[in-house]
């Protein structure tokens, strides 16, 4: 039997995941720093809107992509303390999404702003 959807008590799931993922994850903390700085930088560069709304969603994608590794890891530590090959690939797979995802951004920066301002 499926439960039924609530807006405000699904939302407050989620704020409760971003709250942990903020307490308890140093590299999501990083990350949002370098978002932030990020995003302000945007309000001094001279881009059209369009330009402006890709740079800031790429940078939101990087805290996406750390989100989701930090699932992977914890299922993967929940399901058994003992290392086992499976689970340190799985890991590694989700440093590797975070990695992709970071290497993504910071090309749309490179390709956007050498269009703009180069």
């Amino acid at each position: 039997m499926k439960p039924s959807y609530h807006l405000f008590k699904n939302s407050g799931y989620a704020l409760k995941g971003l709250l942990n993922l903020w307490k308890s994850e140093v590299s999501f903390r990083i990350e949002a720093g370098v978002v932030c700085f990020g995003i302000a930088l945007l309000g001094y560069l001279e881009l059209d809107f369009w330009s402006r709304l890709i740079l800031a969603g790429s940078l939101w994608q990087i805290l996406i992509a750390e989100a989701i590794n930090s699932s992977i890891e914890r299922v993967v530590d929940m399901i058994s303390p003992q290392y086992h090959p499976q689970a340190g690939i799985a890991k590694d797979v989700g440093s590797a999404i975070v990695l992709l995802t970071i290497v993504l951004t910071l090309g749309i920066w490179a390709s956007i702003l050498w269009r703009h301002l180069g």
